[in-house]
């Protein structure tokens, strides 16, 4: 009879504070922020939230995505370091991509011409939580950049225009 109070006792236990009631992250494009310019190529930031909606902190382990401007791949970024999602919070992650204006053309003429992309970004997130599991969560989303200034200005998204008109 001990045996069993104990093991309801573990099973009890591992469930509040495992996996059991874990529910995912999530995740969204917050911006994009060209970092650099040159004659070749520059670096873009892509800048995420990830909402941890648990009761307890996660780990996040690495970001995998794909960034699609215009209908054509702009790039693949990886982040290996790792990051702390505090409980019930909202962080900020920022992952750089380095490109070559060669494989951006259609993009870059959008920018010159309208001053707004159309973008696809997709990915998946390894995160641990309570007991060192790991979970990979994938993500997605589709909508519209706009470009004001490429001179290292945020390009800011359009969610975010709306807060910004008077």
């Amino acid at each position: 009879m001990r045996r069993l109070v104990i093991a309801g006792f573990l099973v009890l236990v591992g469930c509040s504070g495992g996996w059991g009631n874990y529910v995912e992250p999530r995740i969204r494009l917050a911006g994009l922020a060209l970092q650099s310019v040159g004659l070749k190529g520059g670096t873009l930031e892509a800048e995420l939230d990830i909402e941890n909606p648990n009761a307890f902190d996660i780990r996040g382990q690495e970001l995998e995505l794909s960034l699609d401007i215009q209908g054509d791949r702009f790039g693949d970024m990886r982040l290996a370091d790792t990051f702390n999602l505090r409980k019930k919070d909202v962080t900020r992650v920022s992952v750089p991509l380095t490109f070559d204006w060669a494989g951006i053309g259609r993009a870059a003429r959008a920018a010159l011409d309208y001053g707004t992309v159309s973008y696809t970004i997709r990915g998946n997130a390894t995160v641990r939580g309570p007991g060192g599991a790991a979970q990979v969560v994938p993500f997605s989303q589709d909508g519209t950049a706009q470009i004001r200034n490429l001179a290292g200005a945020r390009i800011p998204l359009d969610d975010s225009l709306a807060a910004q008109r008077p």
